[in-house]
């Protein structure tokens, strides 16, 4: 399953990244996923997907983001930055549905 990325920045170990809707919400843990740049489909890495989670923009915290795969998304205002820029005006950053991914990278 092929995991797309503006800024494709990953650190060794469990990563993080967060996506507007439910989409990726029912992704089964131990899913292979292909981390391509955003309109490419050459494989840079893969990742395995440990773990999916649903919330509200709103009810986002800084805590939950300590391991997000770009520095600029680690708080929720550097988030909602580049959330709304990534989305435009499908992402609103107290109602939009929101997952979660938590992915391994070796």
């Amino acid at each position: 399953m092929k995991l797309y990325f503006k800024n494709p920045h990953f650190d060794s170990g469990l990563n993080s990244t967060v996506r507007n809707g439910l989409k990726w919400a029912s992704v089964p843990p131990g899913t292979k996923l292909e981390i391509c740049k955003t309109d490419e489909d050459n494989v840079l890495t893969e990742a395995i997907l440990r773990h999916a989670i649903t919330t509200k923009a709103g009810d986002l915290s800084d805590e939950i983001l300590f391991c997000q795969h770009d520095p600029a998304t680690k708080t929720v205002d550097g988030l909602n930055k580049v959330l709304k820029d990534c989305y435009n005006e499908s992402y609103d950053p107290e109602t939009s549905d929101l997952t979660i991914l938590f992915f391994w990278v070796d």
